[in-house]
């Protein structure tokens, strides 16, 4: 159990993602890993302006995929999307809110 967590993870055209967390574990094997916060949100934030928040938090190395069954929040660029449950594919930086999706748009300056 790794306490006080923040991994950074590189995709194929340089894109970079860094979560940070309370506690976490590590498969040394797999480098597949599973993040958690104890009371405030995981903070996931993406190259491109993006920030994902979520309690828990899955990284599958070989399918370079994140995953959540929690609720999340995603804010940037003028939007706001919450639900439950997240797949994020790094390579593509895509991520799919999976259920109960709501999208609040900030008004025009």
């Amino acid at each position: 159990m790794l306490q006080i967590v923040a991994v950074t993870l590189f995709g194929q055209q340089g894109k970079e993602l860094t979560v940070t967390g309370d506690e976490g574990t590590l498969n040394t094997e797999t480098k597949n890993f599973v993040l958690a916060n104890r009371s405030e949100p995981l903070v996931i934030r993406t190259e491109s302006g993006y920030v994902i928040y979520t309690n828990h938090l899955a990284w599958t190395d070989q399918t370079r995929e994140i995953r959540t069954e929690d609720p999340v929040r995603i804010v940037g660029h003028g939007l706001e999307v919450t639900g439950r449950g997240l797949l994020g594919h790094l390579d593509r930086e895509e991520f799919e809110v999976l259920e109960d999706v709501h999208v609040d748009l900030a008004p025009a300056p």
